[in-house]
């Protein structure tokens, strides 16, 4: 009798078992298309880009790619509630990510600053609209406070050979006492490549070759805020590559000699939507391929799309290296 009752409950266990196995295949991920807007004002800047791109689907880890998705027929509108201007497509530029890495920022617009000045203080409104895309709408207002010149000082730093050759200067700044500031920082190492020597007609000639640009390093976030440190002095310490080429002994063959070379530093003040912002997408940044890190969700300011439109005011030193 317990035989035939064991027949039935073999077979129901095995189809339950094969039932397992069932691949699921019609899973739909719902996708909306939307602009993504990077643009930030500033009063200093004469030729300011904005990058107009669209969003891509992603499944799984946040994307760092260096593909970009431009929309070089978007229209964008940039009003400061008095009078506005429209901005023109340009293409493509290389833009400089967090780190020192670079990406490929397509589909970018520029703003003559000339044409439609920045002013301090000032609210602006940023409107952006495309074939196929939802409208997207944003604004912004420039921060007044900046740091003073004169409380901002560099040092060119030790030199190391480790890597090449290195410098690493430090850039010193005192804080705005009695208010909540934020700050983003920027270092860089410029410098021109000058030959001297005869052409091919052998006639002896000084030209510039080449015009040289380098960020600076930094071991930590750039993004500062000065909370529980009000009125305090920030130094950060970067590292970053440096020529310093000999001239040769016989130079009727030509030579080059490295000229103007600079450290140019920038405290820009930003607000704090901005420095939250900015903060949340390196840690965002930062927890890629980490599966325990905690998922962290950036929200920007553009209505009916994502990013964020800001301004900052920023203040610039800079250290002559050589004359």
């Amino acid at each position: 009798m317990q035989k035939k009752f064991l027949l039935p409950v073999l077979l129901v266990c095995a189809s339950l078992l094969f039932s397992c196995e069932t691949k699921i295949t019609d899973i739909v991920i719902p996708f909306t298309k939307q602009l993504v807007v990077e643009a930030y004002l500033c009063p200093q800047d004469t030729l300011i880009k904005f990058n107009i791109s669209s969003n891509s689907p992603t499944v799984g880890l946040v994307s760092d790619s260096n593909i970009v998705h431009p929309v070089p027929n978007a229209l964008v509108i940039l009003s400061d509630g008095q009078k506005q201007v429209q901005l023109r497509f340009k293409g493509v530029f290389i833009q400089m990510l967090l780190g020192g890495s670079q990406r490929l920022a397509a589909g970018y617009f520029v703003l003559d600053t000339r044409e439609f000045p920045i002013i301090v203080g000032k609210t602006y409104t940023l409107k952006v609209t495309a074939p196929g895309y939802p409208p997207v709408t944003a604004t912004c207002t420039v921060p007044e406070n900046k740091v003073d010149k004169k409380t901002i000082q560099i040092i060119k730093g030790n030199q190391t050979t480790t890597q090449g050759i290195q410098l690493h200067p430090k850039l010193i700044w005192k804080d705005v006492s009695g208010e909540e500031n934020y700050y983003n920082i920027s270092v860089y190492y410029t410098f021109n490549n000058e030959y001297r020597g005869p052409d091919s007609k052998g006639v002896w000639q000084v030209r510039t070759i080449e015009s040289g640009m380098y960020p600076a390093i930094f071991e930590r976030d750039t993004y500062l805020s000065d909370y529980g440190l009000d009125g305090q002095t920030f130094t950060k310490e970067g590292s970053v590559y440096y020529y310093d080429q000999a001239i040769p002994a016989d130079t009727s063959y030509g030579y080059t000699v490295v000229k103007n070379q600079k450290i140019v530093a920038n405290v820009a003040a930003i607000s704090k939507e901005f420095y939250t912002y900015q903060v949340k997408l390196i840690k965002q940044r930062d927890s890629q391929g980490n599966p325990f890190a905690e998922p962290v969700q950036v929200t920007g300011n553009i209505e009916g799309g994502l990013g964020f439109f800001g301004a900052y005011n920023r203040t610039e030193v800079v250290l002559d290296l050589k004359k």
